[in-house]
């Protein structure tokens, strides 16, 4: 039985790898934890739910590796 959360997950991943990039703007968390466990060596996840400048260097160090 596919789960309604294995059904985000595949979505989002299907427009990840279609467009290289997602960003989800969640702020009511709902889909936070979903968002983390998207994270595979091949897919960074960078959460900037926390601190945007820190985010936000993480998102350059990973756009530098990609590069």
């Amino acid at each position: 039985m596919h789960t309604i959360k294995a059904f985000i997950q595949d979505r989002l991943t299907e427009r990840m790898k279609q467009n290289g990039v997602l960003v989800v703007y969640d702020p009511e968390r709902r889909y936070h934890e979903l968002c983390l466990k998207l994270a595979t060596d091949e897919i960074p996840v960078n959460d900037a739910s926390e601190s945007s400048i820190e985010s936000r260097e993480a998102a350059l160090q990973t756009l530098k590796e990609l590069g």
